[in-house]
């Protein structure tokens, strides 16, 4: 049996959702496309084939890395899904995004696995990377390419896109100073996050977050301990140059608290960080502004002359 189906359809849904008349940030671009997504694999999941036919362009090429088979058109596609549905055995569809690419505002790249599970098959899971096009009003996918998972990366490898993050970061003006250290654990395979804040000359500790990832989910994790009880995690995800983590918090007084928090690297010593989508408790509040933190750089080492031997 052919193996497109199983690997990419989920992405199909995008056909179905509008362009937006003025260019997207890629937080909205990622939204829809993670929604357009879960309705998708609803869609497949019910046979939906006229659906996920249509999601794809009529020139749309499948390429198998592993088997170096091509599949050429919508036609073919069609075809080889009315075999896959026509199965004794139903599948199951499951996905995940890892990164979003916008390369242009009817252009964009996509990353990330596909599950397929059955009664009498083990579940198999792809990784794929897709080209999709705005045809229309409409996203379509134009090109895609399945391929094995690779074999797993240690976690230091994993997290390595983040190796930029060591070292020490500063917000605000002195008298009233936030500070976060980022540290390796001993054996690489966390990073740490130190959160402190100094008033007045007084430091007081902020909180813990603990980043790693995870094999199972194959993303980014956090973890965050602050000093007044609250605790939470997040999941982080890709979008152009953003980091975006997704994040839920159990505050000290047991309220819950959610958002997305946006992480651009503007330069290797500097970086911003905004929470936005913030809920407590199911009530919106205001996304906050942008904070500016500047890498603490050490100062230069004193040189001390060689000494001279006496005359």
């Amino acid at each position: 049996m052919n193996r497109l189906f199983p690997l990419l359809l989920v992405l199909s849904l995008l056909a179905s959702f509008p362009a937006e008349a003025k260019p997207q940030s890629p937080i909205e671009a990622t939204k829809e496309i993670d929604s357009a997504i879960r309705a998708y694999v609803t869609a497949f999941n019910e046979q939906k084939l006229d659906t996920i036919a249509l999601a794809w362009t009529p020139e749309c090429v499948h390429v198998d890395r592993e088997t170096g088979e091509k599949t050429l058109g919508r036609d073919s596609i069609r075809k080889d899904l009315e075999e896959v549905f026509a199965a004794p055995s139903k599948m199951r569809l499951s996905g995940q995004i890892q990164t979003i690419r916008l390369v242009r505002p009817d252009v964009a790249i996509v990353d990330g696995e596909t599950t397929v599970s059955a009664m009498d098959i083990e579940p198999i899971t792809n990784q794929f990377s897709a080209v999709l096009v705005k045809n229309d009003g409409k996203w379509q996918i134009d090109s895609m390419e399945e391929m094995p998972l690779p074999t797993p990366a240690s976690a230091s490898d994993s997290l390595s896109i983040l190796a930029w993050m060591e070292g020490t970061w500063v917000d605000g003006a002195p008298g009233s100073q936030v500070f976060s250290s980022v540290r390796w654990s001993s054996n690489k395979a966390f990073l740490i996050r130190s959160m402190t804040e100094e008033v007045d000359g007084t430091v007081n500790n902020l909180g813990t977050q603990i980043i790693g990832w995870d094999p199972r989910s194959r993303q980014i994790r956090s973890w965050v301990f602050n000093a007044d009880g609250s605790f939470g995690e997040g999941v982080w995800t890709k979008a152009n140059e953003t980091w975006m983590i997704k994040s839920s918090q159990t505050l000290a007084d047991g309220s819950l608290s959610s958002g997305t928090y946006l992480l651009d690297r503007r330069s290797n010593d500097e970086l911003t960080i905004q929470l936005v989508g913030h809920e407590v408790n199911g009530e919106m509040l205001p996304n906050s502004e942008p904070a500016v933190m500047k890498r603490v750089v050490a100062p230069n080492p004193i040189t001390v002359p060689a000494l001279e031997p006496a005359p």
